[in-house]
């Protein structure tokens, strides 16, 4: 996200805008981007059943 439009967002929000935290925040929001891309890339994860593999030892003597 460019400054001048994370500047705009942030007084939107009437957040006050402090120049020196912008590159930090622009750090966190591709932090965060970069975190969710294997989510995004993988849309389908609701659609298929999970394999579960149980110890037989852990059923018998829960």
């Amino acid at each position: 996200m460019e400054q001048k439009r994370m500047k705009e967002q942030l007084k939107l929000e009437s957040i006050p805008v402090i120049e020196t935290d912008l590159p930090y925040i622009q750090k966190l929001l591709q932090t965060i981007d970069r975190a969710h891309a294997p989510v995004k890339a993988n849309t389908n994860l609701h659609k298929e059943t999970p394999l579960v593999v149980v110890d037989p030892e852990v059923i018998q003597f829960d």
